[in-house]
């Protein structure tokens, strides 16, 4: 039997961003998990999230020996999870609270996929 991170990773995989539905309480569940963190219940479904978020809160890194510095942002997708991640594709200056984002799989060359967020176009 494959656990949740292997169908999670496998997901990722394919590019596609999916979250954990509990079917005791109806939470919104990322990261994975066995048993719900709200009600213990095991009765998690996975299901595709639309990927549309906003920034809830960041961090910048300074870069070292010569490399590019990093973001560390957590970000509350439409679904209804705070999600750890990192922002891609953006002037670290142009970073904000509320700022709008979705969700892209990169796929890793030397690991796993990986979920991050890019801005969305201003409208």
């Amino acid at each position: 039997m494959k656990g949740p991170e292997a169908i999670y990773q496998e997901h990722l995989s394919a590019g596609r961003l999916t979250l954990q539905r509990c079917g005791g309480c109806g939470a919104a569940i990322h990261y994975v998990r066995w048993l719900c963190p709200v009600c213990s219940s095991s009765d998690l479904a996975f299901e595709t999230a639309g990927g549309g978020g906003s920034i809830y809160a960041f961090t910048l890194g300074t870069a070292r020996m010569g490399g590019e510095g990093t973001n560390v942002a957590l970000v509350d997708v439409a679904e209804g999870p705070r999600i750890l991640t990192t922002i891609v594709g953006a002037d670290p200056e142009t970073l904000a609270i509320g700022l709008r984002v979705r969700a892209e799989v990169e796929q890793q060359t030397d690991g796993p996929a990986r979920l991050v967020f890019r801005p969305e176009p201003a409208q």
